[in-house]
């Protein structure tokens, strides 16, 4: 069993293993937060905030939309659907990407949670509704992956 001290040095360790995980990094004018929320793909969800004003603009850097597009959704669309969620959560779509309104430094914790939370909830939202898996047979979608995958030893007939 651990002695009073060895548990504080314990949770000490941690918070500085912790301190040293690279969330933050500047990007030209924007600062890049790296999350804990993981994207469909497995990658984490990188937040963009920029200073606007004399507040903050956060954004997801378009990464719900770039997530879309690489899992192989052709025609990627924000919907009426996906746009009341955005509206519901005081979001919008801008150039590819989804953003909060001006906010305080107070609130930036926040934004970053909610941005990186509704991106992946967004990807994945795209990437079922843009997925033609369903409607494909065991041998087209079979026939796609090995011409995808082996295209120059596979006939496309």
């Amino acid at each position: 069993m651990a002695e009073v001290g060895q548990t504080d040095m314990i949770e000490r360790d941690l918070c500085s293993i912790i301190r040293s995980w690279p969330l933050c990094e500047h990007d030209g004018n924007e600062h890049v937060v790296i999350t804990h929320c993981q994207l469909p793909n497995g990658s984490l969800v990188k937040v963009r905030v920029r200073r606007s004003g004399n507040g903050w603009i956060v954004s997801d850097g378009g990464a719900a939309l770039d997530e879309a597009i690489a899992s192989g959704v052709e025609r990627p669309t924000f919907g009426m659907n996906i746009r009341r969620v955005l509206r519901n959560k005081g979001l919008t779509f801008a150039e590819g990407r989804i953003e909060s309104p001006r906010i305080g430094e107070e609130s930036l914790f926040n934004a970053v949670v909610v941005i990186a939370n509704t991106s992946r909830d967004i990807a994945e939202s795209l990437i079922y509704l843009g997925s033609t898996f369903a409607e494909e047979t065991l041998e087209i979608r079979t026939r796609k992956i090995l011409i995808g995958r082996f295209h120059s030893w596979v006939s496309a007939k």
